[in-house]
Protein backbone atom coordinates (compact mmCIF):
# COMPACT_ATOMS: atom_id res chain seq x y z
CA UNK A 1 0.00 0.00 0.00
CA UNK A 2 2.81 2.69 -0.94
CA UNK A 3 2.22 5.83 -1.84
CA UNK A 4 3.21 7.28 -5.63
CA UNK A 5 7.11 7.21 -5.29
CA UNK A 6 8.42 10.31 -7.61
CA UNK A 7 8.35 11.28 -11.00
CA UNK A 8 8.62 9.20 -14.43
CA UNK A 9 12.49 10.37 -14.60
CA UNK A 10 13.07 8.76 -10.98
CA UNK A 11 10.92 5.74 -11.39
CA UNK A 12 12.55 4.95 -14.64
CA UNK A 13 16.04 5.58 -13.06
CA UNK A 14 15.13 3.47 -9.98
CA UNK A 15 14.57 0.12 -12.21
CA UNK A 16 14.16 -2.26 -8.99
CA UNK A 17 12.43 -5.29 -9.59
CA UNK A 18 9.53 -5.29 -6.59
CA UNK A 19 5.73 -5.77 -6.75
CA UNK A 20 3.40 -3.14 -5.29
CA UNK A 21 0.05 -4.62 -4.01
CA UNK A 22 -2.66 -2.66 -3.97
CA UNK A 23 -6.05 -3.32 -2.00
CA UNK A 24 -9.10 -2.11 -3.48
CA UNK A 25 -9.61 1.66 -2.15
CA UNK A 26 -6.79 2.19 -0.12
CA UNK A 27 -6.50 5.52 -0.28
CA UNK A 28 -2.55 5.48 -0.13
CA UNK A 29 -1.67 4.16 -3.15
CA UNK A 30 -3.38 7.31 -4.63
CA UNK A 31 -1.26 9.52 -3.56
CA UNK A 32 0.42 11.98 -4.23
CA UNK A 33 -1.69 13.13 -7.24
CA UNK A 34 -0.97 11.76 -10.84
CA UNK A 35 -1.82 14.76 -12.18
CA UNK A 36 1.41 16.66 -10.67
CA UNK A 37 3.40 14.06 -12.55
CA UNK A 38 4.26 11.31 -9.42
CA UNK A 39 4.40 7.74 -10.84
CA UNK A 40 4.17 3.93 -9.34
CA UNK A 41 7.00 2.37 -9.88
CA UNK A 42 6.68 -1.61 -9.73
CA UNK A 43 4.72 -4.41 -10.77
CA UNK A 44 0.85 -3.72 -9.12
CA UNK A 45 -0.79 -6.57 -7.32
CA UNK A 46 -4.09 -5.22 -7.17
CA UNK A 47 -6.71 -6.86 -4.52
CA UNK A 48 -10.34 -6.72 -5.45
CA UNK A 49 -13.04 -6.19 -2.96
CA UNK A 50 -12.90 -9.78 -1.77
CA UNK A 51 -9.08 -9.67 -1.35
CA UNK A 52 -8.66 -11.86 -4.14
CA UNK A 53 -5.84 -10.87 -6.97
CA UNK A 54 -6.87 -9.66 -9.91
CA UNK A 55 -5.80 -8.02 -12.97
CA UNK A 56 -8.70 -5.42 -13.25
CA UNK A 57 -8.38 -2.14 -15.37
CA UNK A 58 -10.79 0.59 -16.72
CA UNK A 59 -14.54 0.28 -15.75
CA UNK A 60 -13.83 -3.07 -14.07
CA UNK A 61 -11.70 -1.49 -11.73
CA UNK A 62 -14.03 1.37 -11.35
CA UNK A 63 -16.98 -0.92 -10.31
CA UNK A 64 -14.66 -3.22 -8.20
CA UNK A 65 -14.02 -0.01 -6.09
CA UNK A 66 -17.47 1.07 -6.13
CA UNK A 67 -18.64 -2.13 -5.18
CA UNK A 68 -15.76 -2.33 -2.57
CA UNK A 69 -16.73 1.12 -1.10
CA UNK A 70 -20.74 0.56 -1.09
CA UNK A 71 -20.45 -3.07 0.73
CA UNK A 72 -17.85 -1.60 3.21
CA UNK A 73 -20.30 1.21 4.32
CA UNK A 74 -23.45 -1.34 4.66
CA UNK A 75 -21.91 -3.77 6.54
CA UNK A 76 -19.66 -2.40 8.79
CA UNK A 77 -20.42 1.68 8.30
CA UNK A 78 -16.36 1.96 7.16
CA UNK A 79 -15.42 4.45 4.58
CA UNK A 80 -12.81 1.49 3.14
CA UNK A 81 -10.52 3.98 1.26
CA UNK A 82 -8.90 4.32 4.94
CA UNK A 83 -9.95 0.48 6.32
CA UNK A 84 -8.30 -0.78 3.03
CA UNK A 85 -4.87 0.62 3.79
CA UNK A 86 -4.54 -1.78 7.10
CA UNK A 87 -1.89 -3.88 6.98
CA UNK A 88 -3.65 -6.76 8.73
CA UNK A 89 -6.14 -6.48 5.64
CA UNK A 90 -3.04 -6.80 3.53
CA UNK A 91 -1.59 -9.75 5.48
CA UNK A 92 -5.13 -11.76 5.99
CA UNK A 93 -5.72 -11.28 2.19
CA UNK A 94 -2.39 -12.50 0.91
CA UNK A 95 -2.36 -15.34 3.69
CA UNK A 96 -5.54 -16.54 2.64
CA UNK A 97 -4.82 -17.12 -0.76
CA UNK A 98 -1.64 -19.13 0.11
CA UNK A 99 -3.81 -21.06 2.55
CA UNK A 100 -6.28 -21.59 -0.24
CA UNK A 101 -3.45 -22.21 -2.62
CA UNK A 102 -4.56 -20.00 -4.85
CA UNK A 103 -2.88 -19.12 -8.26
CA UNK A 104 -1.86 -16.30 -10.24
CA UNK A 105 -4.05 -15.37 -12.50
CA UNK A 106 -2.67 -15.65 -16.38
CA UNK A 107 -2.91 -11.89 -16.89
CA UNK A 108 -0.74 -11.02 -14.52
CA UNK A 109 2.06 -14.04 -14.89
CA UNK A 110 2.09 -12.62 -18.30
CA UNK A 111 3.09 -9.03 -17.19
CA UNK A 112 5.29 -10.73 -14.24
CA UNK A 113 7.61 -12.52 -17.13
CA UNK A 114 7.42 -9.32 -19.19
CA UNK A 115 8.95 -7.37 -16.51
CA UNK A 116 11.33 -10.30 -15.54
CA UNK A 117 13.13 -9.59 -19.38
CA UNK A 118 13.21 -6.37 -19.55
Amino acid sequence: GSPRVGDKAYVNYTDIPHYRWVNNNDVVTRVPPFWLGYRHSGQEMYLDRNGKLRDLTGWRRVSDRMQGFYKELISQWRIDHLSDHAIVDYIEHISQMVRNGEEIPDSILEKLDVEAKS
